[in-house]
């Protein structure tokens, strides 16, 4: 593989990497694939269609951009599907830890008659990446919920409270 393809699929990687962890990774690449690929088709089309009319065949220089192109594309579908499978890991994550969490909350209120205002009254664990931003855990005498943003749906978040006791979407 030539030298500028690795640098290209390196800082693509790179990319998605820094981008699933702040959520938005899929978004990202696919918005990036998207910017590249049609400009290229494009591109692609009006050569093919020159090298037809002109020589009578495919020109070997649009041969080898098609096959390094469809090469990006295949990392470019490689790195959306492994950072969505990343962020549906970390919502799993989360709500294994809230279900595990809401039995102490319940708890606690037994015993003190409200829901603590922080987690560390209850010596939870640390919470995953996506609760550790602040106002993720809210609570007060009568009520708890937990927040967290989608990692693949920018605007998009999930709440857990006392009263349903089920997640659901809200769009923000």
């Amino acid at each position: 593989m030539p030298r500028h393809s690795r640098i290209v699929l390196f800082a693509l990687a790179a990319l998605a990497g820094s981008f699933s962890a702040t959520g938005q990774g899929p978004l990202l690449v696919a918005m990036l694939g998207m910017a590249l690929a049609v400009p290229l088709g494009l591109v692609m089309a009006v050569w093919l269609i020159i090298g037809l009319r002109r020589d009578g065949e495919v020109p070997i220089g649009l041969e080898k951009t098609f096959r390094a192109s469809m090469t990006l594309f295949a990392w470019v579908i490689i790195l959306v599907l492994s950072s969505t499978a990343f962020g549906y890991y970390r919502v799993w994550e989360v709500q294994s830890y809230v279900n595990g969490i809401v039995p102490r909350l319940d708890e606690y209120r037994a015993k003190t008659g409200g829901y603590p205002k922080t987690l560390n009254e209850i010596g939870a664990p640390e919470p995953p990446t996506l609760l550790a931003g602040v106002g993720s855990y809210r609570g007060d005498r009568g009520y708890f919920y937990f927040e967290y943003w989608r990692p693949f749906i920018l605007g998009s978040g999930c709440i857990f409270d006392n009263e349903t006791r089920q997640w659901r979407t809200d769009d923000f």
